[in-house]
């Protein structure tokens, strides 16, 4: 299967299905006896995803209230947003107006946006919109929507209200060198230029050009 296929099973009932099984298993079995035991039921590329999710989502109860009911991958996850800072930041949003959350990963931040106001997620990884497109309807967020595009692309007169939260790992390793997130520079700098009003999530110790 390719990571697209991958992801499109994990989401589905029978993905679910093993999700909770690898949950239930790796709760009284170590690893090799857990995998043993979901290949009875599953394909040991199945059984493998499923067990993926059941170890990420005690770390994303460290994050998320509702951890335990989403969809997960372990860079995402780590980049995530956690719940309070994200409640933090869109409190700062006006309520009920529109924002675009850019580069939404799997929706740490798009979760507590949507809980203020109509959110639409923009992700341009397949996979990564997929689970945060499931992490809403897991979470009942109505006013919350997933689209797949390249968050570059999207002109200006459609963007008002903006969160982004850039790739810092676009190259492999973390960095705070802006030139090196993804997306760069210039297009932060032109969101800030062009945009009504927003947040731009970057770390600490980000050192900001000074134009």
């Amino acid at each position: 299967m390719t990571e697209l296929d991958e992801t499109r099973w994990l989401i589905s009932s029978e993905g679910q299905e093993a999700i909770q099984s690898a949950t239930e298993i790796v709760s009284q079995h170590d690893l090799v006896k857990a995998t043993v035991l979901l290949r009875k039921r599953f394909t040991p590329a199945q059984a493998s995803l499923a067990l993926r999710q059941a170890r990420l989502r005690p770390r994303a109860r460290r994050k998320f209230a509702d951890g335990e009911s989403l969809f997960l991958d372990d860079q995402a996850l780590q980049q995530a947003s956690s719940e309070s800072l994200a409640s933090y930041k869109a409190l700062r949003f006006p309520s009920g107006q529109a924002v675009y959350d850019l580069c939404c990963g799997i929706g740490g931040d798009l979760f507590s946006l949507a809980r203020r106001g109509p959110t639409i997620g923009v992700e341009q990884n397949p996979s990564l919109a997929l689970l945060a497109e499931a992490n809403c309807q897991t979470l009942g967020l109505v006013d919350a929507h997933v689209e797949l595009r390249d968050a570059t692309k999207i002109s200006y007169q459609e963007l008002a209200l903006v969160h982004i939260d850039p790739d810092r790992r676009a190259h492999g390793s973390r960095t705070t060198t802006i030139a090196f997130h993804e997306p760069g520079e210039a297009f932060l700098n032109s969101l800030l230029e062009h945009c009504e009003g927003g947040a731009l999530k970057l770390a600490p110790a980000t050192n900001i050009p000074v134009s």
